[in-house]
């Protein structure tokens, strides 16, 4: 229900406009096609529960399908979000710092079930701080993915050990 609300609710989407111009296959619009492949990939772990994801194999993916979603934790999914509205006039992961004049990049990172800040370093232009972050980032991503690999699927761990971060995200 909620794939489909995503897609086709005119109200979710003036909410969340991320969704705008997203559909499902017609393969998936028949409910016991996607009930099949829910059966086959659904997973928890350690009781956590898993969420359907368009866009980690795919980046910018618009289309719920078999080919192009994967579950993946709650944990893992928030790794991929993107925050538009927060961000600013700046790439992701950049902020300035008014009292020294210099752009900051900052990582968030999870520990112990807690967000965190992992302060990256002040830089003289936003593209060396957005370079700094990108490859922290990346890094963690494949951290994390190392972390789970043996609990997660086997194209999730590829698709987040390939990850790339884009000065747009």
């Amino acid at each position: 229900k909620s794939m489909l609300r995503r897609c086709y609710s005119a109200k979710y989407q003036e909410k969340y406009p991320t969704y705008k111009g997203c559909s499902v296959c017609d393969e998936w619009l028949y409910y016991p096609n996607f009930k099949k492949w829910y059966d086959n990939n659904y997973y928890k772990i350690s009781n956590k529960t898993s969420q359907l994801d368009k866009d980690i194999l795919v980046k910018n993916n618009k289309v719920y399908s078999p080919d192009t979603c994967v579950f993946a934790t709650g944990f893992i999914n928030t790794l991929f979000i993107k925050c538009q509205k927060s961000r600013g006039d700046f790439p992701v992961g950049v902020y300035y710092h008014k009292a020294n004049k210099k752009y900051e990049a900052i990582l968030s990172v999870f520990k112990d079930g807690k967000s965190n800040k992992k302060h990256l370093g002040h830089f003289d232009t936003p593209e060396e701080a957005f370079e700094a972050y990108k490859k922290a980032k990346e890094d963690y991503i494949k951290e994390i993915a190392d972390n789970y690999k043996d609990e997660i699927p086997s194209k999730l761990y590829e698709a987040m050990y390939t990850y790339r971060v884009d000065i747009d995200d």
